[in-house]
């Protein structure tokens, strides 16, 4: 990333299998990767949702993470 000059972690997805969901298992996973981050002084973490998956949405707001505006390109091949 080259918003900054500062390190950042970018989790590109995050899923829990159906038979471990509602146990805090993903809430588990974000906050020791944020702590890990935090260790090595890693701030800002990012991680992609679909507008459209309100399961993930809401997951990641209770996890105290604010949405923000961002569009994504794809190209596909000539």
């Amino acid at each position: 990333m080259t918003r900054s000059a500062s390190s950042e972690l970018f989790i590109y997805d995050l899923a829990v299998g159906r038979e471990n969901q509602r146990q805090g298992v993903g809430s588990w996973l974000i906050r020791e990767l944020r702590e890990l981050a935090a260790a090595v002084g890693i701030r800002d973490v990012f991680i992609p949702a679909d507008n459209d998956d309100t399961h993930a949405l809401d997951f990641y707001r209770v996890q105290g993470a604010v949405g923000s505006p961002v569009t994504h390109f794809t190209f596909t091949a000539p």
